[in-house]
């Protein structure tokens, strides 16, 4: 009797509500959210639009559901399940579901207990929630997130579904409400894109973006969806593209993966939580042809690059601006290769290693690191060397490193000159051999005499056109006016030709022979 009673008044309510609704409408007020619930919706919320050409095996998406209540038994607890399913074609992984209800307030616990329904064909249940009210509402919405799977196959589309489920008289759970929402899903593949969101991504494919959580090691990020969506022992390439933003905690590269621009791409951040790293490295990597920043960060900045890893790590070609240390590298056995980079204009270190016992060592070679902290821009913790970098005009090599072997005359005289629409400057490590070879633009030949073995050789272009691109002289005016750009050519790390080969490098208009 109490229920037949509880449910009439709820009816009654409920036409109350209505004809209230009516009437605030009609004198241009609005009702509540949860008066003018009328149909179940599930949407997807973050992303705001999947890619072109789908949303990636491995993306992390962020959906809402909305729907409408009031058959429930107060009697009777839980009041309320809400169940989610999606295509097992998905294999969908990585459930989180909000704590809360965004209307009703009411908490919402993790579980499945409620969903009776027989399951849809092609479909597995995902996982649920169920609540219990204290109150009389008329609806209610749910937050919750999930990933497809990085191994899920290739699909035209595919439907995510909610099913509302209310405990009804004689402990029943009835099937009350139930929405979708249409997704085309694809499989990752190698190269991938991240981007912001679909609009910066284009027809790039497989993309990943940006969805709206900011979890540790980067959840929420299309940077971690990328990074996760290919095997732990796979060297698989994440394109960066545009104005990338990560959030306020780092995202963890945890494979040996490439982390690559394309074009002027960028890694920054803009909001204002500034005490963890950009980027986390713990298993070997390569980054390269990135500008990295930590963007918005000013009283406090975030550290660029933060490196434990027990394999080899290659930093070449990226601007590593505007941070705290550019490169935190912490004791461990993976050795760190630098090369080419313009790493300038942070408030620490340019490079730094952690002292310790373990064999990894740096090896810096051929970057402009200048304009960091006062005082040294590189510290080895006396394991690893910097050779043939530019410290800046005027630097002292004795200040400009800190237990690092370095080399006096073995650094350059001018800055390496930043590449054109590109991060990095403009340096090539290439080898030589017994046939004439061009690089950058067949302006610089180089060729081997025939005995012998081929060599390494670095080739770094300061450009002309000003003084601060003529070597050493300190930036300040002189008389020399160049037909060409100023090179700097000198040996790889290890190179070792015979001592009667000869180098012959060629120009632009003429060629010169110098003996070793």
């Amino acid at each position: 009797m109490k229920y037949l009673e509880s449910k009439l008044m709820r009816k009654l309510l409920g036409r109350l509500a209505t004809g209230v609704f009516i009437l605030l409408t009609f004198i241009g007020i609005k009702a509540s959210q949860a008066q003018t619930i009328q149909v179940a919706s599930l949407t997807m919320v973050s992303p705001g639009a999947c890619p072109v050409a789908g949303c990636a095996a491995g993306q992390r998406l962020n959906m809402r559901g909305t729907f409408t209540i009031g058959d429930y038994d107060p009697t009777i607890s839980p009041h309320v399940q809400i169940c989610i399913y999606t295509p097992a074609s998905w294999a969908a992984t990585d459930l989180q579901i909000g704590a809360n209800g965004l209307i009703t307030g009411a908490a919402y616990q993790p579980g499945i207990a409620g969903c009776t329904s027989a399951l849809p064909g092609g479909y597995t249940l995902l996982g649920g929630a169920a609540a219990t009210f204290t109150d009389a509402f008329f609806g209610d919405s749910l937050d919750f997130a999930f990933r497809i799977s990085s191994t899920a196959s290739t699909t035209p589309n595919g439907t995510a579904l909610i099913r509302i489920q209310e405990h009804t008289a004689q402990d029943v759970w009835t099937q009350t409400d139930q929405a979708f929402v249409l997704l085309p899903v694809i499989a990752t593949g190698n190269p991938v894109y991240v981007a912001n969101d679909a609009a910066a991504c284009g027809s790039n494919s497989p993309g990943y973006i940006n969805s709206g959580d900011d979890l540790v090691d980067g959840i929420g990020t299309g940077l971690k969806d990328a990074i996760d969506s290919h095997p732990a022992d796979s060297k698989a390439t994440s394109s960066i593209l545009g104005n990338y933003q990560i959030k306020s905690n780092p995202v963890l590269l945890d494979k040996p993966h490439t982390l690559h621009g394309i074009g002027d791409a960028r890694v920054t951040y803009s909001g204002s939580l500034c005490t963890q790293p950009i980027l986390k490295i713990t298993a070997g990597a390569t980054i390269r042809d990135l500008t990295i920043s930590d963007g918005a960060c000013a009283a406090t900045s975030r550290d660029l690059l933060q490196i434990n890893s027990p394999a080899d790590v290659l930093i070449v070609s990226n601007d590593l601006i505007d941070g705290k240390d550019a490169v935190s590298m912490a004791d461990n056995t993976g050795n760190l290769i630098l090369q080419f980079n313009q790493i300038q204009n942070n408030t620490g270190y340019g490079v730094f290693r952690a002292q310790g016992s373990s064999t990894g060592s740096i090896t810096a070679i051929a970057n402009n690191i200048n304009n960091n902290r006062s005082g040294a821009q590189v510290d080895c913790a006396s394991k690893g060397k910097a050779e043939h970098n530019f410290w800046g005009f005027g630097a002292n090599l004795s200040t400009a490193v800190n237990l690092c072997t370095v080399t006096e005359g073995k650094q350059l005289g001018a800055p390496g000159l930043p590449r054109v629409g590109a991060a990095g400057i403009d340096g090539q490590r290439v080898t030589v051999g017994e046939s004439m070879a061009y690089s950058f633009n067949d302006r610089v030949g180089y060729q081997r005499s025939s005995n012998g073995n081929d060599f390494e050789m670095f080739i770094v272009n300061h450009g002309s056109g000003s003084p601060e691109n003529v070597p050493f002289i300190g930036g300040l005016p002189g008389s020399l006016i160049p037909c060409s750009s100023y090179w700097d050519v000198f040996l790889g790390e290890g190179a070792a030709p015979s001592p009667s080969q000869s180098l012959t490098l060629a120009g632009e208009a003429k060629s010169s022979s110098h003996s070793r």
